[in-house]
């Protein structure tokens, strides 16, 4: 059982808001989009039928993307850098919508759609993340509670990004493009922090775990009140 006192601990588990962070940013770059898509598409002089129908391929190119990349992380060993390629790929097709003048416009309907798929069509952020702060959590407790935080802050991410389309920026919301082009670099940055993060957080914790005899570690490892990720020798998955 979880008590109040480790339930604190855990929720402010500091080693893990790198993750907490890059799956509110990074996950709101696409958001509002995702909800307006069937509006936009309509609003592309499309059928109802072929709207419904036109939704499917940027769903079958997230669940394609998703397993790719979740086994290409384990492959390489490296979560901040799939996360932050995530960035970029929202990024690349974000500043087109932004910029390219046939947006929006009846006439470049296919353009405008295959955009809106390619943007859409980015690995989802649950799988990876969640497995992340599993990894990074190393207690059953903590891994617990992070789970149940990173999913809070995906709903939180959920509320803002409702809040980002506005109908005075209606149909082709530049200004909302616009900060979520901001928002995703800001994202693409934290991502590649938290790689560095962890590097320092994992030095920090060599340096100290040879700093200590054999018998010092022995005994460290038999005796130690340490928990989790707070171990010496632990280290972080990055």
């Amino acid at each position: 059982p979880v008590t109040l006192r480790e339930l604190y601990k855990s929720f402010f588990d500091y080693d893990l808001f790198p993750i907490y962070i890059i799956r509110f940013l990074i996950e709101m770059s696409s958001g509002p989009v995702s909800s307006y898509l069937q509006l936009s598409l309509r609003q592309l002089g499309l059928s109802t039928f072929k709207t419904n129908a036109l939704t499917i391929p940027s769903s079958v190119l997230s669940l394609v993307t998703m397993f790719a990349f979740s086994y290409l992380s384990d492959i390489i060993d490296s979560r901040s850098l799939h996360f932050a390629f995530n960035a970029i790929w929202c990024i690349s097709t974000l500043i087109p919508m932004r910029y390219w003048s046939g947006s929006g416009k009846q006439e470049h309907a296919w353009g405008t759609f295959a955009l809106l798929t390619v943007l859409l069509g980015h690995p989802p952020l649950t799988a990876l993340s969640t497995s992340w702060c599993s990894a990074n959590s190393n207690s059953v407790k903590t891994r617990a509670v992070s789970a149940a935080v990173v999913n809070m802050f995906s709903q939180a991410d959920s509320i803002v990004a409702a809040n980002i389309y506005r109908q005075d920026d209606a149909p082709l919301y530049h200004r909302g493009n616009t900060q979520l082009i901001g928002i995703a670099f800001g994202g693409f940055r934290v991502a590649v922090l938290s790689r560095f993060y962890y590097q320092f957080r994992n030095k920090q914790r060599e340096k100290k775990w040879q700093s200590l005899s054999e018998l010092e570690k022995l005994e460290y490892t038999t005796t130690t009140t340490d928990e989790g990720n707070k171990r010496l020798d632990f280290r972080f998955i990055y």
